[in-house]
């Protein structure tokens, strides 16, 4: 039995899952425990929300971020020794409570992450050498990060003043090697709407969630656009909650269950009813209720 409540707090490993626990980190399967990082934050009245706890993994499951979502801080941790390998703070309440913790780990021990209120770095793990050292003076507010399965792009669910929400799809090779800032090619001009479930259906395609520009008239599905520039494609009317892909279907944690839409099709293929996963792994998906883990394998 676990301690476990909040619905960001399982993450993927290798053959296992971690979960982020009132005790510390711990491998299901395995067993071990990693003793938590304190990452606590209450900023009371000031705040527009809550921090909520979330948990990330590298896909070789040497690392885990620790981190709150729509908070400032987060911490990287090394799992083999517990240490803490990198500690960040966005630095600006308001801002910070409007978006998960942007933060994806890449190929290569390196992550992707917010190091201040308006910025995003490259930070190599195991040196803690940051590859992205520049001036800055962006003034885009980063979201929930997604890494394409290739590990070239990620989505960056940002936002801007008044707001609008700009969804942008970075090159990580191009910015390393040309330097600035991760300008990124927007996919979508959305009227007062960021923070949506995203995927990647392929390297080539992304999936966000909610179709339309403006708040009032948006209705639920899935928006496609070809990478990096391509034209939006046809979308599908629908998906609406917590998504993953896998093997070009969508799967989408909903009310009525684990949805499966293929893109192609624009239509529902399967649900199983009941279960609502926080967590996948190559086509496995993972539900912790009343401290219980719970799975179903597509494959």
């Amino acid at each position: 039995m676990l301690n476990c409540s909040a619905t960001g707090c399982l993450a993927p490993l290798p053959g296992d899952w971690l979960a982020r626990t009132a005790d510390g980190l711990v491998a299901l399967h395995a067993g071990f425990v990693c003793p938590p990082p304190l990452v606590v934050e209450d900023y009371g009245d000031e705040a527009w929300r809550e921090a909520v706890p979330a948990l990330h993994t590298s896909p070789d499951g040497r690392y885990a971020a620790v981190v709150n979502d729509y908070g400032n801080l987060a911490v990287v941790v090394d799992l083999a020794s517990g240490e803490v390998v990198l500690s960040l703070d966005r630095d600006h309440v308001h801002t910070a409570t409007t978006t998960p913790f942007p933060i994806a780990f890449l190929p290569g021990d390196r992550v992707v992450a917010a190091t201040h209120v308006n910025r995003l770095d490259v930070v190599d793990l195991t040196t803690g050498a940051v590859l992205t050292e520049r001036e800055t003076d962006f003034s885009l507010y980063h979201g929930r990060l997604t890494v394409s399965p290739c590990g070239r792009w990620f989505l960056d669910d940002r936002w801007v003043w008044h707001p609008f929400g700009l969804p942008s799809v970075v090159d990580v090779d191009h910015w390393l090697r040309t330097g600035g800032d991760p300008d990124g090619v927007a996919l979508s001009d959305r009227d007062g709407v960021w923070d949506q479930p995203a995927a990647w259906v392929s390297s080539e395609v992304v999936a966000i969630q909610r179709i339309g520009t403006r708040y009032e008239e948006m209705i639920d599905g899935v928006e496609l656009y070809a990478v990096p520039d391509g034209p939006p494609l046809k979308p599908v009317e629908g998906p609406s909650g917590r998504m993953w892909a896998h093997r070009g279907l969508l799967y989408v944690s909903a009310t009525a269950g684990l949805e499966v839409w293929d893109p192609e099709r624009g239509a529902r293929v399967g649900l199983v009813e009941g279960f609502r996963p926080i967590a996948h792994r190559e086509g496995t998906f993972a539900e912790l209720r009343d401290g219980q883990l719970y799975s179903f394998s597509v494959d």
